[in-house]
């Protein structure tokens, strides 16, 4: 092997290295839930909001969620209907886990336990809410979290835990 073969290796072998030590770094983490980034949530204060169907909704502008806000709460101020609570929709977006009518005491639940990103989306990993309290009432438990603003797709993850 001539000398300048040896440096084309050499010169290839750095650049091979180079490019895979960069490559990786700009890759998002994909995976299972519990190995890919999480992303800060809060649990907004919602009171009591009355919302039959089991569904999940994201809330991306304050028309939205003023609009689900007043036909789906009870809660009153002064014989006045109470206000949505605020959210700064140009920093956040609001996602609701709605578990529709169930028995018991409780209506704010915590069944989200992480929220995640990767490229595929926003990863909301939640589990189903079993006991509510020994109250015999009808309760619609619900949890509404506050997490950055993103234009990625919100996907809810259902365990067991």
């Amino acid at each position: 092997m001539t000398r300048i073969h040896q440096f084309n290796l050499i010169y290839l072998s750095i650049f091979l290295l180079i490019y895979s030590v960069f490559s990786c770094r700009t890759r998002p983490l994909q995976g299972p839930p519990g190995l890919r980034p999480s992303l800060p949530f809060e649990t907004l204060d919602t009171g009591i909001l009355i919302n039959p169907a089991g569904e999940h909704l994201v809330f991306t502008d304050r028309k939205t969620w003023t609009e689900f806000w007043d036909s789906h709460t009870n809660a009153y101020i002064n014989d006045r209907r109470a206000p949505a609570p605020e959210v700064d929709f140009s920093r956040y977006m609001l996602v609701g886990i709605f578990f529709g009518q169930d028995s018991g005491c409780q209506t704010i639940v915590s069944s989200v336990s992480r929220v995640e990103t990767d490229s595929e989306g926003i990863h909301i990993i939640f589990h189903q809410i079993h006991n509510l309290g020994l109250c015999d009432m009808v309760v619609y438990p619900q949890q509404v979290i506050q997490i950055p603003r993103s234009a990625l797709p919100v996907l809810f993850e259902e365990t067991l835990d």
